[in-house]
């Protein structure tokens, strides 16, 4: 599917990212970044939920989150 946001174009195999979405998150990292994430995003990041969610990506789930400093 491609899709337009803003000035970017994304390509994306939705059912192909839902389907590697829907594995990950089952050894999920424990660690406090991701910990964090998980409980906040709906309330903190309402916007980026709604944007990874149109690329099939679970925002629940993430494989790994890391600071940037």
């Amino acid at each position: 599917m491609i899709f337009e946001i803003a000035d970017w174009v994304f390509d994306v195999n939705i059912p192909a990212t839902m389907e590697y979405s829907a594995h990950v998150g089952k050894d999920q990292c424990s660690c406090g970044y991701c910990r964090n994430f998980v409980q906040t995003i709906n309330d903190a990041y309402p916007q980026l939920r709604t944007f990874l969610e149109q690329f099939g990506m679970r925002s629940s789930a993430p494989e790994e989150m890391l600071p940037i400093e």
